[in-house]
């Protein structure tokens, strides 16, 4: 008999997320988190919105509105910080805007309308 996992897990687009670095978010009560290949929670829901980790970090973000065109939905404003693997936040939400972190452990960003590069702590590089 087959088993199937009673988590509702997180569908981006027309696909049902898939899993990076061993971890696949879900969604309950309209907050995200993620389960890993076993099924089991190991982060709770409770993120308005986060990325899939790449680099041992996902970006996390709250207070933004969602503009819908068509069957796209993309976010505006709000702001941004990030997460490790335990769900701890490693960078306070106080950025504008957050990219994927690169293998050097450095992201762009965006604050107070300025680009700038920060490290995994959220410090400002340049």
């Amino acid at each position: 008999m087959e088993k199937k996992l009673n988590i509702p897990v997180l569908e981006v687009g027309n696909f049902i997320d898939s899993f990076q670095e061993g971890y696949a978010r879900f969604k309950k009560d309209g907050k995200i988190g993620f389960i890993d290949e076993c099924g089991e929670i190991v982060i709770p829901a409770e993120f308005e919105s986060v990325t899939s980790f790449k680099n041992q970090i996902a970006i996390v973000s709250k207070g933004f509105e969602v503009i819908t065109n068509g069957p796209y939905k993309t976010q505006k404003g709000g702001t941004y910080g990030a997460i490790d693997k335990d769900g701890n936040l490693i960078i306070p939400y106080k950025f504008d805007f957050i990219s994927s972190f690169t293998d050097e452990k450095t992201a762009n960003a965006k604050i107070d309308g300025k680009d700038v590069i920060i490290n995994a702590k959220g410090e400002i590089l340049k």
